[in-house]
């Protein structure tokens, strides 16, 4: 019964990449290309802690509308479907951290029903204006960011760049390690 009430919530409540529910899943398996990303997810996160979950996952490439590079949808059978966008994937063709990232995000999403950890940023008062300027001079730290700037976590809503993912790597594979719900 929790289920189908969280799966009726997300269903008002979804964004760009986070989990949504689905009926069934567009295409079934997982691509050969995603499988060492996957076995390295397991290793990362404990493979025995989920073990369960990884039965029931489905991945491949998708046309992702707009600026979306990959979605997980929770399917009302119990499995799990992501899609990563193929034109993202044929971008990044050399960048193994991009993809490296936005598997792990996504995996995230499914197996461990994580959510986004950043709010969407809006100016809508003198107060977020005011706030918005000492960030970009520095002198406040913006929730959700480390010092330097990048996100302070994997489940950032948006993809971030390779500075980040190459400085803070290990940060966050140990946020992954060590999250708990």
């Amino acid at each position: 019964m929790k289920k189908i009430i969280l799966l009726i919530l997300l269903a008002f409540s979804a964004n760009s990449c986070a989990a949504t529910p689905r009926i069934s899943a567009k295409q079934t398996g997982i691509n050969e290309e995603f499988k060492p990303y996957i076995q390295n997810y397991k290793y990362i996160v404990g493979e025995n802690k989920h073990s369960n979950k990884f039965k029931y996952l489905h991945m491949n490439f998708a046309d992702l509308e707009g600026s979306i590079i990959g979605r997980c949808w929770w399917l009302l059978n119990g499995e799990y479907e992501v899609e990563i966008d193929i034109n993202y994937w044929k971008w990044n063709e050399h960048n193994f951290l991009a993809k490296e990232f936005l598997i792990y995000h996504e995996l995230e999403h499914c197996i461990r029903s994580r959510m986004h950890t950043n709010k969407q940023f809006k100016i809508e008062s003198i107060e977020d204006f005011f706030e918005e300027i000492g960030f970009q001079l520095g002198i406040i730290k913006r929730l959700g960011y480390l010092k330097d700037g990048c996100p302070a976590s994997i489940m950032h809503s948006h993809a971030f760049s390779d500075n980040c993912r190459i400085k803070h790597r290990y940060y966050y594979f140990n946020e992954m390690r060590n999250w708990k719900r």
